[in-house]
């Protein structure tokens, strides 16, 4: 098989498998865990009668919602299996606006579901607004599993930093220039992405509240281990796939090599996640977490109290966190984060033209 036969059978490939994934995005969301484990009797972040969840009611607005879920990733899959270009700079750049597209399209449907939960459910009472501090753990993991805590809070801000300097130290023998500013705008958003992964692994550690999480604090110390060791094997992935096409040109990484490596490594962080999800399954607690009144819950996601030192709390349903707004950190991750985007829209439009003849 010649060449650019072998590169045509791992684009379309590619296309297939990233379309896979976009049509399969609401499997990975965990829609029906997410309905089942749900923290202190609310719904879509509303705070409800205790049977409201399970009424036939209840039931309607979550079916609702997943069909709305369901519709636009069969949509969005078909998009991208029809119109994404081949090239795995661009196909990579248009499952990324898709998978976005679909993270946003989730938040309008879970604040439209959330609306009708609070038309239809009767009043429930309201917890007082929590203030009490965190408080210090005394549980410590064993070594080898405190080197993968360790690991995967370092580890995204290592990488891009490695990178940048490889690249700082071998500029001369960069290609033409707007391959380098296609290079430094991706290093750019890898880097703000990989320093707020970080920060997320160190609130979780750090600057969590324990009885959020479990009962018994050796307990919310795994949970939250678990649940970071999922977060960051994930982010880990998509950070390495951005160093190594920064370093594609400069080392003259071909794309069979790129692809005979990421394609392993993406099915066993998939494995990995999964397995990580169950795990955190197993250990979730309904009745864990301090009460939160609806009003520190902004447009669905965003948490919000001043009077909690918490950096990171767990989400009112499902396996995940949220971030506390009502401190600096998160607007300092989203600051970058937007920059870096600013940063790449300029190269992206550039390379987009040019992905053919550049050969990336």
């Amino acid at each position: 098989m010649s060449d650019d036969a072998l590169l045509r059978l791992i684009e379309w490939g590619l296309r297939l498998f990233l379309t896979v994934l976009i049509f399969l995005w609401p499997k990975f969301t965990f829609l029906k865990q997410e309905w089942a484990l749900r923290r202190d009797s609310t719904l879509f972040g509303i705070r409800v009668q205790l049977d409201f969840g399970d009424s036939q009611i209840g039931r309607g607005i979550f079916e609702e919602y997943r069909k709305r879920i369901w519709l636009t990733a069969i949509l969005f899959a078909a998009i991208f299996a029809i119109g994404a270009p081949n090239g795995p700079s661009v196909s990579g750049l248009w499952y990324f606006d898709l998978f976005m597209g679909m993270s946003v399209a989730s938040w309008a449907f879970y604040a439209m579901a959330q609306r009708r939960v609070r038309m239809e459910a009767g009043p429930a009472s309201e917890p007082s607004v929590r203030t009490a501090s965190l408080i210090a753990e005394e549980p410590t993991h064993r070594p080898v599993r405190q080197l993968a805590a360790w690991a995967v809070m370092l580890l995204p801000m290592m990488l891009p930093l490695i990178t940048g300097l490889l690249l700082a130290l071998n500029l001369r023998r960069y290609p033409p220039r707007s391959h380098l500013d296609y290079t430094a705008a991706m290093l750019a958003f890898t880097g703000a992405f990989g320093l707020c992964m970080s920060a997320l692994q160190y609130a979780l550690r750090y600057h969590a509240r324990s009885s959020d999480w479990a009962a018994d604090p050796a307990a919310s110390l795994n949970y939250r281990t678990d649940l970071g060791l999922m977060m960051g094997s994930a982010s880990l992935g998509v950070i390495a796939w951005g160093c190594i096409l920064t370093l594609t040109q400069l080392f003259g990484i071909g794309m069979g090599i790129q692809f005979a490596i990421s394609y392993p490594v993406m099915f066993a962080v998939i494995i990995f996640s999964r397995r990580m999800r169950s795990s955190l399954v197993k250990q979730f607690d309904p009745q864990s977490g301090d009460p939160m009144a609806d009003r520190c819950w902004k447009w669905a996601y965003f948490y919000f109290n001043s009077s909690d030192p918490a950096w990171v709390v767990p989400t009112r349903s499902g396996v995940g966190c949220a971030f506390n707004h009502a401190r600096a950190v998160p607007w300092i991750c989203y600051g970058l984060s937007a920059t870096a985007l600013i940063v790449m829209f300029g190269p992206w439009v550039k390379i987009v033209s040019e992905i053919k003849t550049l050969g990336l």
